[in-house]
């Protein structure tokens, strides 16, 4: 990989303890570039064991990034889709955060 781009993965074991809820596996890699001083872009595919009785396992891709507004203030972005269960588990996920580093 170019030193402008990183890949990696990660994953844990949830334990839920809200009432009906199982304990589950959940994985994930990333592989992420930098397009420019200010703008880094993501793509990722996760998965999550099943989390209730009959909903069924998750698997899907995101899309992610951010923008370095200046040195400690960054705009992160994400969106991606659930592809199995999906009606169950991730129809949509998408998110929008403002983050200061110090």
């Amino acid at each position: 990989m170019s030193a402008d781009g990183r890949a990696g993965g990660g994953g844990g074991y949830w334990i839920n303890r809200a009432s009906g809820a199982k304990n589950n596996w959940f994985f994930g890699w990333l592989q992420q570039r930098k397009l420019s001083d200010k703008w880094m872009l993501a793509s990722e595919v996760f998965y999550r064991g099943e989390q209730f009785a009959s909903q069924g396992s998750n698997l899907g891709p995101n899309v992610s990034g951010s923008f370095d507004i200046d040195e400690h203030t960054h705009l992160l972005f994400s969106v991606g889709k659930g592809l199995r269960n999906a009606n169950a588990t991730n129809k949509m996920s998408s998110y929008v955060a403002f983050q200061l580093t110090y």
